[in-house]
């Protein structure tokens, strides 16, 4: 089977109008080029593999699971109140960690048959308890745009849903430290994830601008032809 490609749904949150507005690092080479959000390029080892066709995992999660992705970022940067999506976030957070490979040994994933990768992830969020996605969540919203998030490659604790913004699991516990630390280090905290984004990561980093990648040792391939 081919790899499977980003998820658009959160491919899209890092590009513009223009078609080549995405900015991609290869890791093995350390070369970025900037490409469409369409491109092939975008590769990763995951759980569930399709086109983003009618039928697909990935066609019906972007179409429901995820479809209110861009809403609730949209009230993340106004500042408004996202307690009725909170649970949604949840388990946006979850499906995210099924993507990922090491999911499959995940203590609070019962044990499954070897299926495929689209059943094993279906299978996989089924299996979930509800009271998991009773976890603490922290929403970051970055104040400073110098600060330049990477995509990671499917984190099981957070999700980058747009340049600016992120969304972490954490002990219940912990929320207001996380919060704190993110208000008080915000340069810290991005550069963590970012630490963390490139040592998940098995081929390619997505990101919105070229700075954070040169700023990770990486150089523009001469050819950058799409």
């Amino acid at each position: 089977m081919k790899p499977h490609f980003i998820p658009k749904v959160v491919l899209k949150q890092f590009s513009s109008a223009n078609d080549d507005s995405v900015v991609v690092l290869n890791k093995s080479e350390m070369t970025y080029r900037r490409r469409g959000i369409g491109h092939s390029t975008f590769t990763l080892s995951s759980n569930y593999y399709g086109n983003g066709k009618a039928g697909t995992l990935e066609n019906e999660l972007a179409s429901n699971d995820e479809s209110s992705i861009t809403t609730i970022i949209n009230l993340i940067r106004s500042g408004q109140d996202i307690d009725p999506f909170k649970f949604e976030l949840k388990f946006f957070l979850w499906n995210n960690s099924a993507r990922n490979p090491a999911f499959r040994d995940h203590p609070k994933v019962g044990k499954l048959p070897q299926l495929s990768s689209e059943n094993f992830h279906r299978s996989a969020m089924d299996s979930i308890k509800d009271e998991y996605l009773l976890d603490g969540i922290v929403v970051a919203h970055l104040r400073n745009n110098l600060n330049k998030l990477l995509l990671p490659d499917f984190s099981l604790q957070y999700a980058v849903l747009a340049p600016d913004v992120a969304i972490i699991r954490v002990s219940s516990g912990e929320t207001e430290k996380v919060k704190s630390f993110i208000f008080e280090d915000e340069d810290r905290f991005v550069q963590g994830l970012n630490i963390q984004s490139m040592q998940s990561a098995k081929n390619w980093v997505v990101a919105n601008s070229e700075e954070p990648l040169e700023m990770l040792g990486a150089t523009k391939l001469d050819s950058c032809t799409k």
